[in-house]
């Protein structure tokens, strides 16, 4: 069973499973980072140097920013950009 190989449920018998409290977010979670991936993948850019900062910023609330932007992109969950 997919969910017993990622150790979100075990066999508990014969046609018996117990599941994670926490299955559906542990899922949720996994999703994010696929989707941010994918997000990279497909509008950003690594950075060449794993020593540089990297900050998540709010547009919004923004004045002021030095530096390059990597990616930019709607938050799914939030709908905010």
């Amino acid at each position: 069973m997919v969910l017993e190989s990622m150790a979100l449920a075990e066999s508990n018998g014969p046609k018996s499973w117990r599941i994670r409290r926490d299955f559906e977010n542990v899922l949720r979670a996994m999703q994010r980072s696929v989707d941010h991936q994918k997000t990279v993948t497909a509008h950003g850019t690594l950075m060449s140097d794993e020593r540089l900062p990297l900050a998540v910023l709010d547009f919004p609330e923004l004045t002021n920013l030095e530096g390059r932007v990597l990616v930019h992109g709607a938050e799914e969950s939030s709908g905010r950009s």
